[in-house]
């Protein structure tokens, strides 16, 4: 057996399971077909079971469909199942706004895991080599990246196999000379205006000259190496994780007390991964040490814009990711009237309910709102806070300006408004899921009673 041949022969066998039912990606170039050519030597031998499926993307006419022909020819000569499926990558690119190479690969990962499942093959099996390794680290080096993103990729990654990513494209197009297999050829391979291309091209080949013959082997290592930091960065980050975040009415809540006492590369890892875990992609240098500098400062009201309509807001030790920053609810005011008693008013996040007590002093607790009748001397109001109002707690010493009680509290800025005032004139009787108003003591026998019910609650919340 040639050495190019047994090397391929080799690598597939050790890192495909023996019984597997695989299905191989072939585009039709040189990594795929040696790949697909080993794995039908396999299917022979019975190690495994293979079928193939080849993505046309839409994007190069008539050559890409010679190459769809040559496939199929390909896999008839070797008795490998063989299907072709057609994706628009520019209409992809268009309603995701994707780069051209982006849109490609998530047309073609979303329609091999469709197959996959289809034909029940445990694994999809693709041709990525030791080369493109190197070119995806310099790739994103240059562009600019977390440690993480310069991870090599793993031989598995869930159901995806590759098991040629220590053989080098010279490796493969030898594979391909020996075995007599005709290979497509993509012309976009050859267009400089993708900068992976130039990098295969014109960079590579300067290093290799000029600087280091193996600087593909050492990138890959150095990957490798990266990759293996990462996978321990992973677990702890996982663990703080699981003791610091939390769902919330759709926000994602992280809690940043003690944070100083993080590492920096934990902390900066953690935002970026809560970031990915609400939604976003790949967090940037700026807007992770951004973010990493407002919980550290611990200014409370400090929000900060992200990418993919993100917002990260901070207040009293927690940092909430949100869609959109909370406002809070618009100013509203309802007047009760004269007949409230036993009356029902809609209000944000529920309803209260007001009702005239008589006897001994009521329960009080966060939920309700305690007052003797005696010395409500005007219209009762439930409304939203006001610039100028001022509170004195029935827990407190003394009365002070909402906003600073709101403050002691440590009450959010942008919660503030959704808090619920239950007024007569311009005293504040209390705040329903916070403090009863204080009140002189006194034989009071008629209490008025708010009672706050939340939106989808039958009985309240005493």
């Amino acid at each position: 057996m040639h050495p190019a041949v047994k090397k391929l022969y080799r690598s597939l066998k050790r890192n495909i399971p023996r019984g597997s039912r695989v299905l191989l990606a072939v585009s039709g170039g040189t990594d795929s077909l040696a790949m697909a050519d080993g794995a039908a030597m396999l299917m022979e031998e019975g190690w495994l079971t293979a079928s193939v499926l080849h993505v046309e993307h839409g994007i190069r006419g008539d050559e890409a469909l010679h190459d769809a022909v040559l496939v199929e020819k390909f896999c008839s000569e070797r008795c490998l199942p063989y299907k072709c499926i057609h994706v628009d990558v520019p209409a992809c690119r268009a309603e995701k706004k994707l780069s051209l190479e982006a849109a490609a690969r998530f047309l073609r990962y979303e329609a091999l895991q469709r197959e996959a499942e289809a034909v029940n093959a445990g694994y999809i099996v693709t041709g990525h080599q030791l080369d493109d390794q190197a070119e995806t680290v310099l790739l994103r080096l240059l562009r600019g990246t977390a440690s993480s993103g310069l991870g090599a990729m793993k031989m598995r990654t869930g159901n995806i196999l590759r098991p040629l990513l220590h053989l080098t494209r010279d490796d493969l197009e030898a594979y391909c000379t020996e075995r007599n297999i005709i290979c497509c050829h993509d012309s976009s391979n050859d267009d400089m205006a993708y900068t992976r291309n130039r990098i295969r091209h014109e960079l590579l080949p300067y290093l290799e000259k000029n600087y280091n013959r193996s600087v593909k082997k050492s990138l890959a290592q150095t990957a490798e190496l990266l990759r293996e930091d990462e996978e321990f960065f992973a677990g702890l980050v996982k663990k703080l994780l699981s003791e610091r975040a939390a769902a919330e009415n759709g926000d994602l809540l992280l809690d940043t007390r003690d944070w100083e006492q993080i590492v920096a590369p934990v902390r900066r890892r953690l935002l970026r991964e809560c970031y990915f875990l609400y939604g976003g992609g790949e967090l940037g240098y700026r807007h992770t040490t951004a973010l990493d500098k407002i919980c550290l400062t611990g200014h409370s009201g400090k929000v900060l814009r992200l990418p993919a309509g993100i917002a990260a807001g901070y207040a009293y030790g927690k940092l909430r990711f949100s869609r959109e920053i909370k406002s809070g609810e618009k100013g509203f005011s309802i007047e009760c009237g004269d007949d409230f008693n036993g009356r029902k008013f809609t209000v944000p996040g529920g309803e209260v309910v007001l009702e005239i007590l008589s006897g001994e002093k009521p329960p009080m607790g966060k939920g309700r709102v305690i007052y003797p009748l005696q010395l409500c001397s005007g219209k009762i109001e439930l409304r939203s806070r006001r610039t100028g109002d001022s509170f004195k707690p029935y827990s407190g010493t003394g009365g002070k300006k909402l906003k600073d009680y709101f403050i002691d509290k440590k009450i959010p800025r942008e919660d503030r408004n959704g808090k619920i005032l239950v007024c007569c004139g311009e005293k504040i009787l209390g705040i329903l899921g916070m403090d009863n108003g204080a009140f002189v003591h006194g034989n009071y026998d008629k209490w008025l009673v708010a009672k706050f019910i939340p939106e989808g609650s039958e009985n309240g919340n005493e």
